[in-house]
């Protein structure tokens, strides 16, 4: 329920994880290329945090580098190459996550929501859901996730003492996606002189309360980004 993953017991049940492995490796592309936009969007999603989870395994325990020590030991970022050196066997190809990522899904469907359904096995970031996605409950799904997240101090903080509103800074590593977004070419919060700033503000209003949005179109608070925390979302 809270998004967190029993690595050690995952490790222990390895014949399912490699069981799931083959399906993935033996699946025909042309199945795939022919289902519906969202059951391609879900498979893709599942099949991204399911490689996560993978890689994570792989290395678990996590050894730290010395010279990483900007990040916690615990970090996906304590593996070297984590998104662009690491391949998966998926439909009879090879590819990482950064390419499932940006190829499969942000820059072919530019919808923002799926960057908060993405885990990259860290706290700061998306939270794993205790179900897969699937076409049916697509968008519910998707909205749900960002309204979760945005509802946490992780997602979203406000100080009016400050003017300023805090945001992950997943909406920064992802500015381009929001920028080929719809939500770039909304006219509201024409003010803002950064395009990607009236794209995040756009995109997070529908989020919002009423009392939230009417301060953020009143008062125009400043933008500032919350430190991403990288420690492993372990339970």
């Amino acid at each position: 329920e809270d998004g967190l993953v029993d690595y050690p017991t995952l490790k222990r049940k390895r014949w399912d994880i490699l069981a799931a492995r083959k399906e993935l490796k033996k699946l025909n592309p042309a199945i795939l290329m022919n289902l519906p936009k969202e059951e391609r969007i879900a498979f893709w999603i599942n099949t991204y945090n399911f490689c996560t989870i993978e890689l994570i395994l792989k290395h678990y325990p996590i050894k730290p580098k010395w010279y990483m020590i900007i990040y916690p030991d615990d970090s996906i970022m304590q593996i070297s190459g984590a998104w662009t050196k690491e391949f998966f066997d998926i439909q009879r190809e090879e590819y990482n996550l950064n390419e499932i990522q940006q190829d499969f899904l942000l820059k072919r469907y530019k919808d923002p929501r799926i960057c908060f359904a993405l885990s990259n096995a860290s706290i700061g970031g998306a939270t794993l859901r205790n179900e897969r996605y699937t076409a049916e409950r697509l968008e519910e799904q998707l909205n749900d996730q960002v309204e979760k997240y945005l509802s946490t101090k992780k997602g979203m903080r406000w100080d009016k003492a400050k003017n300023t509103l805090y945001l992950s800074n997943l909406l920064q590593v992802h500015k381009d996606t929001f920028l080929a977004s719809e939500y770039a070419a909304i006219k509201k919060f024409r003010d803002r002189k950064k395009d990607e700033e009236k794209a995040w503000l756009n995109f997070i209003a529908p989020y919002l309360s009423e009392e939230e949005f009417t301060y953020l179109e009143k008062e125009g608070p400043a933008i500032k980004f919350i430190e991403f925390d990288w420690h492993l979302n372990k339970k």
